[in-house]
């Protein structure tokens, strides 16, 4: 997808960006002991946005995405063996964010910010991403109910 650099910063910096409603996880069938959600992020410009969650709980693993059209545009992601390589040669191996570069074509990984959540606290770290991004959520994010991770 073609997505000048000017064009992914207004699109954060639109602050009418909102979620409306409840987040509730569901059971990934494709990977045990994970759980995911989608939800449409409404916005005034009228772009085809939404915002997703997946988390793994036994590899310790959470991301958040910001996705226009099918390319993910920004990102938080949790977990240690994660590696990214970035368009000028850096690697950054575990916790990080993402933010488009359009002179890459895609998202580029940075550090984690000072003072990020940890991975296992799912609505701190979803209140940190919707902040980072510019999404407001008129709503709550339910628990992942682990009982369901052996169902």
């Amino acid at each position: 997808m073609e997505l000048s650099q000017e064009e992914f910063e207004s699109i954060i910096a639109d602050d009418s960006k909102r979620i409306v409603g409840d987040i509730a996880w569901r059971k990934d069938p494709d990977h045990r002991g994970a759980f995911a959600f989608a939800v449409p992020v409404d916005n005034a410009a009228g772009r085809l946005l939404r915002a997703t969650g997946w988390v793994h709980l036994p590899g310790r693993r959470l991301s958040y995405s910001l996705i226009l059209q099918a390319t993910r545009i920004a990102g938080l992601d949790y977990g240690k063996t994660l590696r990214h390589r970035n368009l000028d040669g850096t690697r950054i191996v575990g916790d990080h964010t993402q933010h488009w570069l359009a002179e890459a074509n895609r998202a580029e990984a940075r550090p984690l910010p000072v003072g990020m959540p940890d991975w296992d606290d799912l609505v701190a770290a979803w209140r940190r991403f919707c902040a980072e991004v510019g999404i407001v959520h008129v709503g709550r994010m339910r628990p992942v109910d682990t009982e369901a991770v052996d169902r």
